[in-house]
Parts: C-alpha cells; sequence; structure tokens
C-alpha cells in the first residue's frame, strides 16, 4: 500500500495496512504538507513580510512583521510560526468601501509546489491557508470588535465575511486547476473554542458560519480534493455540524481537553481525526509512561474497528511546545504504531 493510498483509505475509515504517520522531524512521514505563499509581487507597506511557512520559517522574536491583508503581527519573546494580530486594517468597518482585497489567482501563490510534488512522488500533499473565514474575520477587524459586531452590526459583519469566502473559494479554484490530481487536500484554520466552551454561540455560529463553511467544503470536493479543518478549543458542539457539511479530516491537537474516551464514544468512525499527544499537557510534562499510554489511548479510542479513521501526525510550530522534544516525539510515534497493531491483530482475531 502507498503512502497515498494508506491516507486516503484511513480518511475514509477503511482498512489500512498500518496507521498513516506525519513525523517528519524524526524522519518518517506519509503525507507532506506545502504552503501557499502571498503573490510574488506583493510587498508589505511598514514591516518584514509575514509568510506562513513552518518548513522555511525564520525565527522571529520581539518584532511586527505585515501580511498580504494588511494585518500587523506582533513577535514577543517565544519562537512560533506566527505571533499576536496587533494592526486590523479594518478595525472600522465604513473602511470596507475602500479596502483591495488580495488577489487568489496572483502568480506566485504555488511557489515551490512543483519541486515539493517532484521530490515527494508518493506522498500525501495537502496545501495549507491559514486563517480561513473566523480567524481571518477578526484579524482585519479585531478580536473585540468582531464578537460585538457579531451581535450589533452582523449585516456588516456577513458582508465582510462574504468577500473573505469569495476570496477562499477562488483560491480553492486555483489550487484545484492548477494541481488537480497531484494536490490532495486543502487545509485551513479557525480556533473555535476556548477551554471551556465555544468562543460564541453555537445557533449563531450555525446561523452565520455554517452555511459559509458548507460552500467551501463543497468547492474542495468539487476541486477533487478532501478539506482539513484544523480547531483547537472546546469544540465538541460544532463537530456534527462539520461532519454534516462534509470536513474530511480534523486537526486536533488537545485530545485531553475533549476528553479522549467520551470524544471517541461520540465521533470515532465518523470522521477522520488527527492524532498527536496534547500539546499542552503531555507533549510538555508527561512522562514516558503518560506517552506511551495517551497514545494507546487515542488509537483505542478514536479510531474504527480496523484501526482506521486516524492519523498519527506530529505537531510542528515551531518551539511552541518547547519541552516536546526528539526523544519525546519517537516514543509518541512508536507508540502510535503499536497502539495500531495491536487493535488491527485484535480485529483479525
Amino acid at each position: 500500500m502507498t503512502s497515498v493510498e494508506r491516507v486516503k483509505n484511513a480518511i475514509k475509515g477503511k482498512k489500512v495496512d498500518r496507521i498513516p504517520v506525519s513525523f517528519e522531524l524524526v524522519g518518517e512521514t506519509d503525507l507532506k504538507e506545502i504552503y501557499i505563499k502571498p503573490p510574488r509581487d506583493w510587498h508589505p507597506k511598514k514591516y518584514e513580510p509575514f509568510v506562513f511557512d513552518i518548513d522555511n520559517y525564520q525565527p522571529a522574536m520581539y518584532c511586527k512583521k505585515e501580511d498580504e491583508w494588511g494585518v500587523i503581527w506582533e513577535y514577543g519573546g517565544t519562537v512560533s510560526a506566527s505571533g499576536i494580530p496587533v494592526g486590523h486594517p479594518l478595525k472600522n468597518l465604513k473602511q470596507l468601501e475602500n479596502y483591495v482585497f488580495p488577489d487568489p489567482y496572483g502568480e506566485g501563490r504555488f511557489e515551490g509546489f512543483d519541486k515539493i510534488i517532484k521530490d515527494y512522488p508518493d506522498k500525501y500533499l495537502w496545501a495549507t491557508y491559514i486563517l480561513l473565514l473566523f480567524e481571518r474575520l477578526y484579524c482585519l477587524h479585531g478580536y473585540n470588535e468582531t464578537l460585538m459586531d457579531l451581535l450589533v452590526d452582523l449585516d456588516t459583519i456577513e458582508m465582510l465575511l462574504d468577500k473573505i469566502l469569495d476570496f477562499q473559494l477562488n483560491l480553492i479554484r486555483n489550487l484545484g486547476d492548477s494541481y488537480r490530481g497531484k494536490v490532495h487536500a486543502f487545509a485551513s484554520t479557525d480556533d473555535w473554542g476556548t477551554n471551556t466552551t465555544l468562543i460564541i454561540n453555537p445557533e449563531l455560529w450555525r446561523e452565520v458560519f455554517k452555511p459559509r463553511y458548507a460552500r467551501i467544503v463543497e468547492e474542495v470536493h468539487q476541486q477533487g480534493m478532501d478539506f482539513w479543518f484544523h480547531s483547537d478549543g472546546m469544540i465538541e458542539e460544532i463537530i456534527p455540524d462539520l461532519i454534516e457539511i462534509g470536513v474530511d479530516v480534523f486537526n486536533i491537537c488537545d485530545p485531553q481537553l475533549l476528553g479522549i474516551e467520551s470524544f471517541g464514544k461520540k465521533f470515532s468512525g465518523k470522521s477522520c481525526f488527527t492524532m498527536y499527544i496534547d500539546i499542552q499537557k503531555t507533549a510538555v510534562e508527561g512522562t514516558e509512561e503518560d506517552i506511551v499510554k495517551e497514545a494507546e489511548n487515542l488509537v483505542k479510542c478514536w479510531s474504527n474497528e480496523y484501526g482506521s479513521g486516524v492519523l498519527a501526525m506530529d505537531y510542528r510550530d515551531m518551539g511552541s511546545a518547547t519541552n516536546d522534544t526528539l526523544a519525546r516525539k519517537k516514543i509518541a510515534l512508536s507508540s502510535f504504531k503499536n497502539a495500531f497493531e495491536k487493535k488491527r491483530l485484535k480485529q483479525l482475531k
């Protein structure tokens, strides 16, 4: 079974010969993430350019950067792939009528793709463009302002959201037109949860965001790709909605927060989930025994009866989990693989 076949089978919940893994930092992977870039002719107005690309990231501390949307990112004393958005070009929504949106068809968006496709011919390739709808919305308008205006100026917020949506749909079409059959998935991010609850009322989420996500998923599928969605926090309330509209892979990094056993009982076999030891707890402070136990529990609870429907995937965001050493990653990788084999053998009996 090739890596592409293995990953595609896992996403569909079909039998696999072993658990698909993405542990590039320790030299073993069935997948390769590639990053959609800003247009080649884009230049920031004031600061260094913000470009999200973990593979080619240059550590930045105590500085500011500017992305192609005009958002200013501030970096403190922690090395990570992105800072904190502090400058919002649409803080006043009246500025929307004069705001110029980025060009989803700009030359250079897929710079480096051809080389990666050539270098990784047998890998499942997923293309990432971070900040899909909600995160892009509050980066443009401001976090507090966005939460307030979702309640007091929803018409204007939805107008801005639809312009963001239009950009994302055209970016996906561009990706599909350019690399159909060569890039296997489009991935993006919207963190919807705090450590205790969803950020907004779930009914407001279903009214405003769910139908727009549905259009994105539909377009990704029309372009022959899977849709990957990253969202941290307590998002359990909207998981069924996201499954309903066809999200293929959920990228989840804090399984303890969701409850490994309870989450598995509700959603195992209903979609595909990436798994890694909890980045807030086990990855940074767990013992070797803790790592082994959690990896085994994740495979046991989140995979289906075949041990499928899951991907074991390392967390690579540049130093955010400072104690998540290569040794810990190797232990986690081995534990995920061993746990899959135990479940597979049990199923064969």
